[in-house]
């Protein structure tokens, strides 16, 4: 089989750090404002020489994101704004994937507004052999690191819009002949179960029923209910048969479900 080698221009002699950072966003599906979101940063040292140690990845977060956490097997990490760095005590071999780091933060931001977070990783300040590639100017939250150095990487969403509603379905589930005359008529009870599907796309908690015919009102249903998700309820009910039902020709009855979406 053939042999690839890889050739690397050597600092006065020396064979060059060349660190590398992966940035990807954890939190699926539609983000919301006051949602927390998690990162994963994924520094490495793809060159042949040890990037030394005191080597640092910074989160530069943009206005509508605040970063709440920030941490690392093997980091000193510190979150106070504007200071978002996670430092390494020890140094990077080459070739090397070092340990993961965890960043959550809180959206803040409008519905509607892309938010792009970006993270670098730099040698310490004393290193006396360059990056085979150097970071050069430290990026902003404005930059695009797709055409930048692979010392810095991003993660974009937009903050979503949302828009909250649920779906009723009223079934009944059986009709006793209470009075033991051998007929639905005067007196019988009539039982009826609830279940609910979230048609909006976030979440509702809780969710209850209101059926005046019933007797309920704000009764439960499920203390939350995904988006996209259905339930029954744990709230049923029953209705005995009135004169004024058989007069009017049936039972009419209806009800209505409520869901309060995030931030009431």
């Amino acid at each position: 089989s053939a042999l690839s080698f890889r050739c690397e221009p050597a600092a006065q002699g020396v064979l060059s750090p060349d660190l590398k950072l992966t940035k990807t966003l954890g939190t699926a599906g539609t983000i919301f404002n006051g949602q927390t979101v998690t990162y994963t940063l994924t520094p490495s040292n793809v060159g042949f020489a040890d990037a030394a140690a005191g080597w640092s990845v910074t989160e530069v977060p943009p206005a509508g994101l605040t970063i709440t956490s920030m941490s690392g097997t093997g980091y000193n990490c510190d979150t106070a704004s504007p200071i978002r760095k996670c430092t390494s005590a020890a140094a990077l071999p080459g070739d090397t994937v070092a340990a993961p780091i965890t960043v959550t933060a809180q959206v803040t931001a409008s519905p509607g507004t892309s938010l792009r977070n970006v993270a670098y990783v730099s040698p310490v300040a004393t290193a006396t052999v360059p990056e085979l590639i150097p970071l050069g100017t430290p990026p902003t939250n404005a930059t695009n690191t797709d055409s930048t150095a692979n010392n810095d990487a991003q993660a974009i969403f937009s903050v979503g819009t949302p828009s909250a509603s649920i779906q009723l379905v009223k079934s009944i589930t059986g009709v006793a002949d209470t009075n033991g005359d051998g007929w639905i008529g005067i007196g019988d009870t009539v039982s009826y179960k609830f279940s609910v599907t979230n048609t909006g796309n976030v979440t509702l908690a809780p969710v209850t029923i209101t059926d005046t015919k019933l007797g309920l009102t704000g009764a439960a249903c499920v203390p939350t209910l995904a988006a996209g998700a259905s339930a029954d309820c744990s709230t049923t009910g029953s209705y005995v048969i009135q004169q004024s039902d058989i007069t009017a020709g049936g039972v009419v009855n209806s009800a209505t479900a409520s869901g309060t979406p995030p931030g009431g």
